[in-house]
């Protein structure tokens, strides 16, 4: 993985590296798109990169403030949302293990790189996302703090460094950050989301709405927000007001396949079936490989009288999450009960 990066900057910096093709034209994974920003390489260079070779992440909002705070420009950003998603053809414990890999190797460049300017923020931040990614809280926290310290007005920083004080279940400190980052920038939607799930997860629901209300009057045209309200709204046992909610965020993000799965969840509680069932299939067509989606798609088909539909859904619900044993129970069961 180390000389991956290197092979990478050496064709990005005009050495290039030709003999190398097989991984030349691999996908990036989003350690080498943060790596390479952190570093300093400039954001048309990581462009080219990108549309070439593809990326093997999906790109979500918050991934893409990391890539700017690592350096990414408007131009990468947009390109980044545009890019050709190649699918990892890797599952289960092998993905983890080559994620855990790439992770390791990101934290050693980064380290390598810090060795020679300490004061570089954009590398210490790319070095505590590393961490909490790798759920390594007090050593995310310590490189956070850094960047607090060297560029105190980053309010992005501080949403980070609470979700590392959630990891070691350190709500007031979590709670500290993400308020501080509110001060900073009062419309930040990450810093909502987070201090509403923190909230939750203390079991002040009420307060977690009331945050949550407050982002989508900051940007209602936000369909993270929106998402978050209904998740909320929905533990609160606001069930018509959530179904709204997740409509309006799907409206807002029409390729997102997960207000249709939360819509999916929330209309089974509301006793509707048919509409679960046509939201859940929304979000398959999506977003295929979600093991808990077939999972609900068959426990419905199964209560429908449809065991033959059931117990397709089943399979795949446990080929994509092969090694989680709940996703091969109802699989198994059918399997045995239809004789196949």
């Amino acid at each position: 993985m180390r000389f991956r990066l290197i092979a990478i900057v050496l064709f990005l910096t005009g050495t290039g590296l030709f003999g190398y093709s097989r991984e030349a034209s691999a996908p990036l994974n989003r350690y080498q798109v943060l790596e390479l920003l952190a570093n300093g390489i400039p954001s048309e260079r990581v462009s080219e990169l990108v549309q070439g070779r593809g990326i093997d992440f999906e790109v979500s909002d918050i991934m893409l403030e990391v890539f700017q705070i690592a350096g990414g420009d408007e131009g990468l950003i947009n390109g980044l949302k545009g890019a050709r998603f190649v699918r990892p053809t890797v599952t289960g414990h092998a993905a983890a293990a080559e994620s855990k890999e790439e992770a390791q190797a990101a934290e050693q460049n980064l380290r390598d790189s810090l060795a020679k300017d300490r004061a570089n923020a954009g590398l210490h931040f790319a070095l505590g996302y590393v961490w909490l990614s790798r759920r390594k809280a007090d050593q995310a926290i310590a490189e956070f703090h850094e960047v607090e310290r060297l560029k105190p007005q980053l309010a992005a920083t501080h949403v980070f460094a609470g979700q590392a004080h959630v990891l070691n279940k350190d709500w007031d400190e979590a709670l500290a950050e993400y308020h501080t980052a509110l001060r900073l920038q009062p419309d930040d939607v990450w810093a909502h989301v987070y201090l509403a799930a923190t909230m939750t997860l203390r079991g002040d629901k009420a307060d977690a709405v009331r945050i949550m209300r407050e982002a989508v009057r900051l940007k209602p045209q936000d369909p993270d927000a929106r998402l978050r309200l209904g998740l909320e709204l929905r533990g609160d046992n606001q069930l018509p007001e959530a179904i709204t909610e997740f409509r309006k965020a799907a409206s807002l993000r029409k390729d997102w396949f997960q207000p249709h799965a939360e819509l999916g969840r929330s209309l089974e509680r509301m006793d509707d079936p048919d509409q679960a069932m046509a939201e859940y299939r929304l979000a398959e067509r999506l977003k295929p490989e979600i093991p808990w989606v077939h999972q609900r798609l068959g426990a419905l088909w199964e209560k429908k009288g449809n065991r033959r539909a059931a117990l397709e859904e089943y399979r795949k619900a446990s080929e994509a999450a092969p090694n989680n044993p709940l996703m091969h129970r109802d699989y198994e069961r059918l399997s045995r009960q239809m004789g196949r």
